[in-house]
């Protein structure tokens, strides 16, 4: 009788300790899954494409000013090249760049585009080509697996005399104007207009007139942040 008491005692102990496993594994699960739902969003990333305003020379470009202003939850990328032009005809397209390239890699949730300064001053320079090249570019990020928001930026505008040693046309410019405002329409994209509020800014720009000193940059990048929170880009 002893060992059928001893043989029962035994079986509730087992059965009590598979018991109290199983409420700790269901609790470890339950766990883990909390862990799982409450985990990090993944981080948005913002590809600044351009040229030389973008890259920043002899300064501090705007992206890392606008990375300041977006804080830690959202990773700017600069792929500016200084000098590059969105015609496939001109001197340097920025399509021919390594970092249109790593751009397109770049798995970016937003793009900021600002190309046109060197296609104003390029002699070759045909409306034409222009819009037809800046089209493509655009086309080219829509169709990515997974596209990103775009957002098109009407170039920064030429500040005094020294700009108009760079070779400036006023008329050239404003077709370059006229074509991003129009292939912003024809696929519904917003435009950004940084003429306008650039345009006599002296104090925003280095003595050559055409490229932001810190100041310019640090003006550009809010409002590139403004318009890009009014989108609902960003939060």
């Amino acid at each position: 009788m002893k060992r059928l008491f001893i043989g029962l005692g035994v079986t509730v102990l087992l059965t009590a300790a598979i018991v109290a496993a199983l409420i700790i594994a269901s609790r470890d699960v339950a766990t883990e899954i909390q862990t799982d739902d409450n985990s990090a969003p993944e981080q948005v990333r913002i590809a600044c494409v351009g040229d030389s305003i973008t890259e920043g020379y002899g300064a501090t470009g705007y992206p890392g000013y606008l990375q300041s202003l977006v804080g830690a939850d959202v990773q700017v990328e600069n792929f500016g090249v200084s000098g590059s032009e969105a015609m496939t005809t001109g001197r340097f397209p920025y399509t021919t760049t390594s970092d249109y390239s790593d751009s397109l890699a770049a798995d970016a949730g937003v793009v900021v585009l600002m190309l046109g300064s060197n296609d104003a001053i390029d002699s070759a320079f045909n409306a034409r080509d222009f819009r037809s090249a800046y089209d493509a570019l655009v086309q080219r990020y829509l169709a990515l697996d997974h596209p990103p928001k775009l957002l098109l930026c009407i170039p920064i505008a030429p500040y005094g005399l020294a700009a108009e040693d760079y070779g400036f046309d006023t008329a050239i410019i404003g077709e370059i104007r006229e074509s991003i405002t129009a292939v912003a329409s024809d696929h519904g994209l917003p435009v950004l207009d940084l003429y306008t509020p650039t345009d006599g800014q002296g104090s925003w720009y280095q003595s050559d007139g055409v490229h932001p000193n810190d100041t310019g940059a640090e003006a550009i990048a809010g409002i590139i942040y403004q318009k890009l929170q009014e989108e609902q880009y960003i939060d």
